[in-house]
């Protein structure tokens, strides 16, 4: 599993968010959207020698800020099929361009639910078909399981378990900032020590800080922790996470499991928070079932799909698992939830045609045959599709995704995937605000 970063916005819905609500939130928010990891299992990568200096500058182009701009053209596209935005005369006349919005507070509302991401998909009745990797390869226990499939959605609320991540590196949490004002005070208070190759049971990493805090930790303790030298080391490390101002551990003994419901309370409280209230509300009440509220979806998240398609492309034509030089490309994408394949094929296409001209070089690129598939049917139909793909000569497949999926290890479809014939395949999923 590899992280990538990137993320496209609209100029204008960006300042429109950033003035209406907290910028501070929705900076957080929208910073929480440019992560997202990918898994590439790859037949081909030696031979290819695609051009480096171009691929650095598309590279910088879309990554140059989380979220950046999106390009012109693209903003142009999706403003003219919504039927919204009206040029900036004034911006214009001195040969700047710019569109302006005049949203309603409804839809404004809408936009700002937009950023909260959740997939209302992931039902309790569906919880159990997300199981498919046994937790000896993922969680620690059957505790752990127990936790996170039966105990926090029964008791507390479905959404949660999308929110959680399982295993994350101690020393990531503790030395990641978001900003160098952070990274100067953990090294004043002490908080960055050594942790190594310690992992931590249950996270949460927020968009933004939360009652003062930047994330909770759970931690699932069996009898090993009752012994002297592991509480000292759990006390430590309970301490290193709080002056990192994360929430101190929430520790469930596995031999108090009985009293389970009373550790879970704290989310249930939690959920009073905007963050968390907003998050309920989109599992509860989807944004996608009235007319006003997919258009907001799509408007925010189609940039950042067309983004992270862009992303995986480079990365792969970057380390030779794509061939620049090939006369045609055969693409399949696989949208899961918000469309946009088109849409980014061609932009990145164009994108790399101006750069060449840009340098003068005469190099032909690949002609497309891209083919989007949309289900938003149950996730592990896909696997149907994919294998249906690959079944053909596709160069590549690629499944990007908006929706949080499920947090720990993305089960959803990493377990199916197959290389195709002659040809990459990759996953681009979003995982929720977590930057390594």
């Amino acid at each position: 599993m590899k992280q990538l970063q990137a993320g496209y916005i609209i100029d204008g819905i960006a300042e429109y968010l950033s003035k209406k609500f907290s910028k501070e939130k929705v900076d957080g928010l929208l910073k929480q959207l440019s992560f997202f990891d990918t898994e590439i299992v790859s037949s081909v990568g030696q031979g290819i020698q695609n051009p480096e200096q171009i691929l650095f500058v598309a590279n910088n182009i879309i990554s140059r800020g989380l979220p950046t701009r999106i390009s012109l053209d693209l903003e142009k596209t999706i403003l003219e099929k919504f039927k919204i935005g009206s040029l900036n005369k004034k911006q214009a006349e001195i040969g700047s361009i710019k569109f302006d919005f005049d949203f309603s507070e409804n839809f404004g509302n809408k936009l700002y639910r937009a950023i909260h991401i959740v997939d209302p998909r992931i039902t309790l009745s569906k919880i159990n078909k997300l199981k498919i990797d046994t937790w000896e390869n993922h969680l620690g226990s059957e505790f752990e399981e127990d936790f996170l499939y039966d105990k926090l959605p029964k008791l507390v609320n479905p959404f949660w378990i999308q929110l959680f991540e399982s295993q994350r590196e101690l020393e990531n949490i503790l030395r990641f900032s978001t900003s160098a004002y952070d990274e100067i005070d953990k090294f004043l208070n002490g908080s960055v020590n050594i942790f190594n190759q310690q992992m931590i049971d249950f996270s949460i990493e927020f968009p933004y800080q939360i009652i003062n805090q930047r994330g909770i930790i759970v931690e699932v303790d069996g009898s090993q922790h009752e012994e002297n030298i592991q509480k000292t080391v759990d006390e430590n490390r309970d301490n290193a996470t709080e002056k990192a101002k994360w929430k101190r551990a929430i520790r469930i003994k596995t031999r108090e499991w009985h009293k389970i419901s009373e550790k879970l309370k704290f989310f249930k409280d939690l959920e009073s928070e905007e963050y968390f209230k907003l998050l309920k509300t989109n599992f509860t009440e989807p944004l996608n079932q009235n007319k006003e509220g997919l258009k907001a979806l799509q408007l925010l998240l189609t940039p950042f799909a067309v983004s992270r398609i862009h992303k995986v492309l480079v990365d792969l034509l970057t380390n030779n698992k794509l061939d620049l030089s090939k006369e045609v490309w055969n693409i399949a994408v696989i949208e899961r939830d918000v469309p946009g394949a088109k849409l980014a094929i061609d932009d990145f296409f164009n994108t790399l045609k101006n750069l060449l001209q840009l340098t003068g070089e005469n190099q032909i690129l690949p002609k497309r045959t891209p083919c989007a598939l949309r289900d938003h049917r149950e996730f592990f139909l896909f696997i149907n599709y994919i294998q249906l793909f690959c079944a053909r000569t596709t160069d590549i497949i690629v499944t990007p995704t908006i929706s949080s999926g499920v947090a720990p290890r993305e089960r959803s479809l990493t377990g199916f995937a197959k290389p195709c014939r002659n040809g990459p395949y990759a996953l681009a999923q979003a995982k929720r605000c977590t930057a390594l």
